[in-house]
């Protein structure tokens, strides 16, 4: 793309004044989902050589994630952040405020844009932290949405509620299962409540990240050039303030602040020539958005703005900002955890912070599987062409729980059950979806640790004979009975301890 070209799509999408028709075709042709944001330039949410972003908002929200190195607290399962974060092309709801399908204007409030005064610039402090307590409300706003919507997430019963807490679309994967509309806007939707949790949680994540970036509070002016340099009525290099610690007026739920510490900026948007700042402290001057982000360490490599490639004491801008934004991220779950205990209780807050975090939360199970419905949630039994039931029957003097639940083909009927107790049986089925097709799976269950297990596996395809089978350790021990014909049924005895 010719670069003359490549800066004015930029600055018109950061801007939200490309056309929705344009937009459109741009989606559909692969560049809209590589896009920059619609004002200035935010964190990137997207992979982008087009519009030079890095899916760095992403990269920071995945802090919250669950990974083979490290299990926070309320760690969030693959679908879910995916959902939340983007990922493979897709914005995720931290990005829908760079999507630009999420409508028209976009407004300064949704980066944190516009609050720069101060050194002879033509803007005073009030109206710089006019803009900045918008953003602050709208912050507040985007979390109040995902406290109510939470109330959705459990049944009359107090119950973890499937059918709003599934996150799969119609093929059984996680692309566009959540339409994310902005609630900031009066925009509704038929998303289900997990969906609108993770909308406002994803939105306001997005503010208070691009804090971090958009702003000086955690920066430091270039010591190689004199603070607020003029170069005729242009003034750069504002000073930075240098802070580790969130700012406290993103604390959640509080008050709008309506002023903030002495020499807090943001910058003007200067994205497009024609908006000129004139003799303001512009957003390009600021910024630290792109460069190359390690999830699981937060560090912060190859930066790509000026104030970005500052380094002072051996620590870039950038990585200030990476740094300051992953603890942002985890202070906004914190904070959203600790409303949904105090506006519903430890009890039912408890089920809601799972139904939010798993892929799965009505089993303790760990469900994945190559499937395509492997983590959607179970259908309830239908007249399905191939189909197992397992009865486990459970004669050994240990529990049995539910450890890996693997599904590569068909869909579950009913998750098995987290606990067999000495002396129950519990049955799940697992059975075909969609035409001529099987069902095939595996399910480990322990006794005391792992080293004492029992692996129950079947497979009843559409064409072929049927397979199934059960491989104890440790001192337990299993045999099988029946698992034949098309709607099969397979009975596992454990023994031991």
């Amino acid at each position: 793309m010719n670069s003359k070209w490549k800066a004015h799509l930029q600055g018109a999408w950061r801007r939200g004044t490309v056309p929705i028709a344009v937009a459109l075709l741009l989606t559909l042709s692969g560049v809209a989902l590589a896009a920059s944001n619609n004002r200035a330039d935010a964190f990137g949410s997207v992979d982008s050589s087009v519009l030079s972003q890095k899916p760095v908002h992403e990269m920071i929200t995945r802090v919250l994630a669950c990974t083979s190195d490290k299990r926070p607290s309320n760690c969030f399962e693959p679908g879910s952040i995916s959902m939340l974060a983007g990922g493979a092309g897709s914005f995720g709801a931290v990005g829908e405020p760079d999507n630009p399908l999420d409508g028209f204007p976009n407004p300064a409030s949704r980066h944190c844009d516009e609050g720069d005064y101060g050194d002879g610039t033509n803007r005073t402090q009030a109206e710089a932290w006019a803009e900045v307590s918008k953003c602050v409300a709208l912050y507040q706003q985007y979390l109040n949405f995902s406290v109510a919507s939470a109330a959705g997430l459990l049944d009359a019963s107090g119950a973890i509620n499937p059918s709003a807490t599934t996150i799969t679309n119609m093929f059984g994967g996680v692309s566009n299962a959540c339409s994310f509309p902005d609630p900031a806007k009066g925009n509704t939707s038929s998303d289900n409540a997990k969906c609108k949790v993770l909308n406002g949680m994803g939105r306001a994540l997005h503010i208070h990240e691009d804090v971090w970036s958009h702003s000086n509070w955690g920066d430091l002016a270039d010591p190689a050039t004199p603070i607020a340099t003029k170069v005729g009525s242009v003034v750069s290099n504002p000073p930075g303030l240098g802070r580790t610690d969130d700012p406290s007026f993103l604390a959640y739920p509080g008050p709008v602040a309506t002023s903030f510490p002495e020499g807090f900026i943001t910058g003007c948007d200067d994205s497009v020539t024609s908006w000129s700042c004139g003799n303001r402290y512009s957003h390009s001057q600021i910024s630290k958005d792109n460069g190359t982000v390690d999830p699981v360490t937060c560090i912060g490599t190859s930066p790509m703005t000026p104030r970005g490639k500052v380094v002072v004491d051996g620590i870039s801008n950038f990585q200030r900002a990476v740094t300051g934004a992953c603890g942002a991220a985890l202070r906004t779950w914190s904070d959203l955890k600790a409303a949904l205990v105090a506006t519903y209780g430890a009890d039912a807050a408890a089920k809601m912070i799972q139904a939010i975090s798993t892929d799965t939360p009505t089993t303790t199970c760990r469900v994945s599987g190559s499937a395509a419905q492997a983590t959607a949630a179970p259908t309830g039994i239908n007249r399905s062409a191939r189909a197992f039931t397992i009865n486990v029957v459970n004669t050994s003097s240990s529990s049995l729980t539910c450890g890996d639940a693997v599904l590569n083909a068909g869909q579950w009927a009913n998750y098995p059950a987290n606990v067999i107790a000495p002396g129950v049986q519990s049955a799940w089925r697992a059975q075909s979806a969609g035409v001529a097709t099987g069902t095939s799976g595996s399910v480990t269950f322990t006794s005391g640790s792992a080293d004492s297990s029992v692996v129950v596996a079947w497979s009843n395809p559409f064409v072929g004979s049927n397979s199934s089978s059960c491989t104890a350790t440790g001192g337990l021990k299993c045999v099988t009975s029946g698992g034949s014909g098309n709607d099969a049924t397979l009975t596992v005895t454990v023994s031991g301890s």
